[in-house]
């Protein structure tokens, strides 16, 4: 049975704590009162972490299968195919947003342009003998960077790159919904940069485990 716990929460948790928990949670307990599972986002069973945990395992299982559709794709013979693809490889690759093109932020008395994987330009790139490192103001005006290590997405990156102006100008992020709508309709564009945020953390932790194991210990 679902039972919404908001007074009781409030009254329970500290302030301090209510601070980094969602305005509205649902909890699910059994019927010994013990607590199940917690959702956010008004109970959206489509976006709790159970459902998340579940994308990136979907990902995983078929990650050869879809990278063989987006390699296969920036080979197309339609631009837009191809555009697509190549948009999608980015966020795989980096973890970076797709961005949109009325994305900005307010700095002062001026709205300052922000960038994500469909809105680069050629001047947010630049090519090394083996890699490719991108640069621009994301999100909040975040600086984001990045490293592209993917030979065939380099050279895709290299056809396109030939000014510093946008790198798909006739693309938005519209257009990379539909692409996911036809080839990955079971997942979420952000479903890819999740993975890459959790592959990324991993690393780290794998990194550090020696000196956790000794902070642990002691």
């Amino acid at each position: 049975r679902r039972v919404l716990f908001r007074s009781p929460l409030i009254d329970n948790i500290p302030a301090e704590l209510r601070q980094f928990l969602p305005p509205k949670i649902v909890v699910r307990v059994d019927e010994d009162g013990f607590i199940q599972e917690i959702t956010d986002m008004f109970d959206n069973e489509n976006h709790n972490l159970n459902s998340k945990i579940e994308a990136q395992k979907e990902i995983l299982k078929r990650k050869d299968e879809i990278m063989g559709k987006v390699y296969k794709d920036l080979k197309s013979k339609d631009k837009w195919v191809r555009t697509s693809a190549l948009v999608t490889s980015i966020i795989i690759e980096t973890g970076i947003r797709p961005g949109n093109r009325n994305n900005g932020i307010t700095e002062g008395e001026k709205v300052v342009k922000t960038f994500g994987a469909v809105t680069l330009k050629g001047r947010h790139l630049k090519f090394h003998k083996d890699k490719v490192e991108i640069r621009f103001k994301g999100k909040k005006g975040t600086l984001n960077k990045a490293v592209i290590l993917d030979p065939k997405i380099i050279s895709a990156l290299k056809r396109v790159a030939t000014t510093g102006g946008d790198l798909f100008p006739d693309y938005d992020y519209d257009d990379l919904n539909k692409y996911f709508s036809a080839n990955f309709s079971e997942l979420n564009i952000t479903d890819f940069r999740k993975l890459k945020a959790t592959e990324e953390v991993f690393s780290c932790l794998l990194q550090e485990r020696d000196n956790l194991y000794k902070r642990i210990k002691s």
